[in-house]
């Protein structure tokens, strides 16, 4: 968790009404007791002052969440959200975002390595690999038909219920070491189409159709 282990709630997200917001201590906390419920945390008023211990995963989520709306962003940066939690905690969350999202009027970029997570909440969609963007696309069409091999493995990767006893697909390799990044596309060492024109020259991001674009050297009918 980022909470201060060792500072209450109600410490911890005054601070930030205080030093951005020039509010007194007494009128911080009221409001971040407004938050926590907006954030649907049982009690708000009577658990303001709890130490971070004395509450779940998913309820310090839903703090962390709270404490980054006190200053009405119009923009949310949700960074993992939902990592260590357990299935059902995470639908909660992405429920609690998407309605935060629509009673606050902002917008959200989301950062997951959960497809899944990305189905459920997205509607514009960035691959990225090794610091690049891979490609972009509204969500249904990625998931329906990518247009990158590295979205392509992505995909092919997540397990299916109806795949039983099989081994499970993988991107063979390792991720480039940045410190030495590779000079052409980050992906090729790892790619099955990958040509010598890959390693040695990183595609430009180009529009293959409305709202889509993808950033490879192989053509859609070569990656067929």
């Amino acid at each position: 968790t980022s909470l201060n282990p060792y500072m209450r709630v109600a410490d911890q997200m005054a601070e930030v009404l205080i030093h951005h917001k020039g509010m007194g201590k007494a009128e911080a906390v009221a409001e971040c007791t407004r938050m926590l419920d907006a954030v649907k945390i049982p009690d708000a008023k009577g658990r303001v002052g709890l130490y971070p211990h004395e509450f779940s995963g998913g309820m310090r989520q839903r703090v962390m969440i709270a404490m980054s709306l006190l200053c009405r962003p119009e923009l949310l940066i949700a960074d993992e959200p939902t990592t260590a939690l357990d299935v059902t905690v995470q639908a909660q969350i992405m429920t609690l975002l998407r309605d935060l999202q629509r009673d606050f009027g902002m917008a959200t970029i989301l950062i997951t390595h959960d497809l899944g997570v990305v189905a459920g909440f997205c509607e514009d969609v960035l691959v990225l690999y090794g610091g690049q963007v891979m490609e972009r696309s509204p969500v249904d069409p990625l998931f329906q038909t990518p247009a990158h091999p590295y979205t392509r493995g992505l995909l092919k990767a997540i397990p299916r219920v109806d795949q039983h006893g099989e081994v499970l697909d993988s991107i063979p390799g390792s991720p480039p070491n940045m410190t030495n990044a590779p000079k052409g596309c980050p992906f090729a060492p790892r790619c099955d189409f990958a040509a010598e024109d890959c390693l040695d020259h990183l595609a430009l991001l180009s529009q293959f159709a409305p709202d889509r674009w993808r950033a490879c050297n192989r053509t859609l009918e070569e990656l067929a």
